[in-house]
């Protein structure tokens, strides 16, 4: 027989309780003797995708044409759009699904395993039988934001600087983006004095010139930057229905605004899946119960379109289904499905 004393990373097996718990499953009252499990339930984590977009003018936006640009930026702005949505699925536990079990001459409760959460695991089996405890997913707000660096002053001479007309300094700027575009031409075709010596020096003086070239034409196109971010909503169905997931507005973001519609379609679990019905009676303490999950379909739509939809099992759909008491014996072992309360397998 495999050994259960390894399994020190679950909760206690045998616990006594100090406050009652009111459950849907079971009632533990004060002090009772008792392990108590919790079937899981699923929790939809919708992943939502969208770009903040930071349109800002250029100090020169007026004067763009003396580059030949027809369209600057004259106004800043921030607008915001949903790219795309990826959905995933997170078992938590249900405390309003709590079984207790109490010793008995055919049940072993120190052979139970639970997970870190409380969730029935295995009975008679070893750490080594599980599957690793993977890190929760961290939901919230996320973003990867689109960096540039630019000098922050323009390279004026100090004759430059004398000039107070904004269309003189706005020829000057242009006059310098004319010569940088000029030197970089005869750096290429060889026509300099000083020429780069090796393939690397002549990227990097490249790389230079086409940076200043960049943060000065913006002083008349404008710049934009764009900010790749993620917003997560979780969502936990019970029964079939159309719920607002969340608001999104394309000038403000999250929070006002049309509303994310996300339909559930539910299917309750209400039969077993062999040929024995399902126990109607009151769930007893000396018995272990497993799930069988539900399933939900579910769709979510912004502005008539389809972001995401799918079908997943659903825990809290399912319907507890006792085990018979010839299994809990020393030379059999069971694994549980800690994401559904389904059994995973039973061997010897």
């Amino acid at each position: 027989m495999k050994s259960t004393r390894t399994n020190l990373r679950y909760a206690t097996l045998l616990v006594a309780l100090t406050a009652s718990l009111s459950m849907n499953a079971q009632l533990v009252q004060d002090n009772e003797q008792a392990l108590v499990y919790y079937m899981p339930k699923t929790e939809l984590v919708f992943d939502i995708h969208y770009d903040e977009t930071i349109r800002t003018a250029g100090i020169y936006a007026q004067y763009a044409d003396l580059l030949g640009i027809h369209d600057p930026i004259t106004k800043t702005d921030t607008t915001y759009i949903i790219r795309d949505v990826q959905v995933s699925t997170r078992a938590t536990a249900d405390t309003d699904r709590a079984f207790k079990v109490v010793a008995a001459n055919e049940l072993n409760t120190q052979l139970i395993a639970l997970s870190r959460e409380g969730i029935l695991a295995g009975y008679n089996i070893s750490v080594a039988d599980l599957s690793p405890v993977t890190a929760s997913a961290q939901h919230g707000e996320s973003a990867v934001v689109t960096e540039f660096s630019t000098p922050l002053v323009i390279p004026f001479m100090e004759s430059d600087m004398k000039v107070d007309d904004d269309e003189a300094r706005a020829e000057k700027v242009a006059e310098q983006i004319f010569q940088i575009r000029e030197t970089r031409m005869f750096i290429l075709a060889g026509e300099v004095d000083h020429y780069p010596t090796d393939g690397k020096a002549m990227e990097e003086v490249l790389a230079t010139l086409e940076r200043q070239e960049h943060f000065l034409v913006s002083l008349f196109s404008g710049t934009v930057q764009v900010n790749h971010l993620t917003k997560s909503f979780t969502y936990t169905p019970t029964h079939s229905e159309e719920v607002v997931l969340a608001n999104f507005n394309n000038e403000t973001g999250f929070g006002e605004g049309e509303s994310l519609m996300l339909t559930i379609a539910a299917t309750k679990q209400v039969k077993s899946a062999s040929t024995e019905p399902v126990n109607k009676k009151a769930p007893q303490p000396s018995q272990i119960y497993y799930n069988l999950p539900g399933t939900a379909r579910y769709s979510l739509i912004f502005s008539d379109k389809l972001l995401a939809e799918g079908e997943d099992k659903m825990a809290q759909l399912g319907v507890a289904i006792p085990l018979t008491k010839d299994l809990f014996k020393e030379n059999i072992h069971i694994i549980f499905d800690t994401e559904t309360g389904n059994i995973v397998s039973i061997y010897r």
